[in-house]
């Protein structure tokens, strides 16, 4: 054999030695253990996503925006709700405001409530409940706690922008009903043009109730204190009962998304539960009802609290990595725990109602709760709990309606309740699953000052 072809041999053994190499190193790296593929599923995710990118491009005002907005123009009262274009309108004005001159309002007299109800054109924002001041500030663009006299509310049950046509300027009220107290402001928002843009409500008509049933504009109640209001229309308000598909998530969706090795493998719990685990990662499913229970080991020692806006940046950006956000869904309360641990509730939203399912023995697409606790003056998201189902489709629809305020005032007392004991009413949806769907009845719902809730559909 020739010199040259015993070069060429050598030069082809050589490359193929190389390239044997390349390969072996790369199958003795898939095979270490816990390194198949490792990734941080805040850094980036590979899955497709669970659902449209129309919920999860929001920002943490739209989150924690109010569940309702009640206008007032003329004497007239009608509400806006999540996902109208005009309560969409109204909430970048709103949350983009500057306030000045704040101040903490004295007694108000009977004339001042007569105008507010009947004469200042002005839009109340009401939240599921009573909020903290650090709570309220989610929504806002620029920090209401940086004014003295926002300290002297304990909570904000809602929050009035009205406009004087008398002064020309345009206001807003802070009001706690539980603190009897008043913070106004001036504010910068052009109220009465906005307001002229409104297009035809689709509202009832509604007419304000207080709950003790002493009007605060009646000149023999100021010497009340006054009341919690409630907006309920004078005719049953007719609103479709809809019956939507449920569509599957899959557990393996959310193992690859969230565990650092998707490769883990169930360890069967029993006949209806699965356990997943890695490390400090661990996440059980339940096969027969179809949630899922996600969470991580902490440290022992985690650093400072931080604000409730970055926890809940942090929760958002958790939830959005995969658009874990399959539907509406607005921050219903946040529960600050010991050991500097956060738990965040998110309440799903349809057709701009709030979702409620009857049966409370597992979780359901109503909520989904996550929990925070601080590490290293960061926010890591240690718990996610929500069900695999989620809302799809063209719904069917069936005609229903709910009662107008004298036929809900008198189911109320068939539950031994009067509006003195209410906190809160406003129109949602019942749920109920059967069989892959879920059906969603309208109903009235109900919060008792002693945390009681009660749904009232028509009778």
């Amino acid at each position: 054999m020739s010199e040259k072809w015993v070069e060429h041999i050598k030069t082809g053994l050589l490359i193929a030695l190389v390239l044997a190499s390349f390969l072996l190193t790369g199958l003795l790296w898939l095979n270490q253990p816990g390194e198949k593929r490792t990734y941080n599923p805040l850094d980036a995710y590979t899955i497709n996503p669970i659902y449209d990118e129309k919920y999860n491009d929001r920002k943490i005002y739209q989150l924690a925006a109010p569940n309702q907005m009640i206008v007032h123009q003329k004497g007239a009262h009608f509400w806006l709700l999540p996902e109208e274009a005009d309560y969409e309108q109204l909430l970048r004005s709103m949350q983009s405001m500057s306030v000045s001159d704040m101040e903490k309002m004295g007694k108000v007299s009977p004339d001042t409530w007569k105008n507010m109800f009947t004469r200042f054109p002005g839009v109340e924002l009401y939240f599921p409940d009573e909020v903290s001041l650090e709570q309220a500030d989610l929504f806002f663009q620029e920090s209401l706690s940086q004014h003295y006299p926002m300290s002297y509310l304990s909570s904000v049950s809602r929050i009035w922008f009205f406009s004087n046509p008398e002064k020309k300027q345009n206001f807003v009220w802070f009001i706690s009903d539980q603190d009897q107290q008043i913070i106004q402001a001036k504010t910068d928002i052009d109220l009465e043009n906005l307001l002229s843009k409104l297009k035809h409500p689709s509202s009832p008509s509604l007419e304000a109730v207080p709950a003790t049933g002493k009007a605060p504009w009646d000149p023999a109640n100021q010497d009340e204190p006054f009341p919690r209001m409630f907006y309920l229309p004078t005719r049953p308000v007719s609103l479709s009962e809809k019956t939507y598909q449920l569509e599957d998530i899959s557990a393996d969706a959310m193992i690859d998304w969230l565990f650092k090795d998707p490769d883990v493998r169930p360890i069967p719990i029993n006949k209806n539960e699965d356990l997943y685990m890695y490390d400090e990662q661990m996440m059980t499913v339940n096969k027969n009802n179809r949630f899922m229970v996600y969470s991580e080991a902490v440290e022992e020692s985690p650093g400072e609290i931080q604000p409730v806006e970055q926890r809940l940046s942090a929760v958002n950006n958790f939830v959005q990595r995969p658009h874990g956000w399959t539907g509406n869904y607005l921050l219903d309360q946040v529960d600050d725990k010991e050991n500097a641990f956060s738990e965040f509730t998110f309440r799903l939203y349809m057709n701009g109602y709030p979702v409620y399912w009857k049966d409370r023995n597992f979780i359901h697409p109503d909520e989904i709760k996550l929990q925070t606790n601080p590490v290293e003056n960061a926010v890591n998201v240690n718990k996610y709990e929500r069900s695999l189902f989620y809302l799809t489709g063209e719904p069917q629809q069936k005609q229903a309606a709910l009662p107008d305020k004298e036929t809900l005032i008198k189911q109320l007392s068939k539950h031994n309740l009067s509006l003195s004991n209410v906190k809160r009413i406003h129109p949602g949806y019942q749920a109920v699953t059967t069989n892959q769907q879920v059906r969603l009845t309208p109903v009235w719902v109900v919060k008792t000052t002693s945390g009681q809730q009660v749904w009232i559909s028509s009778p």
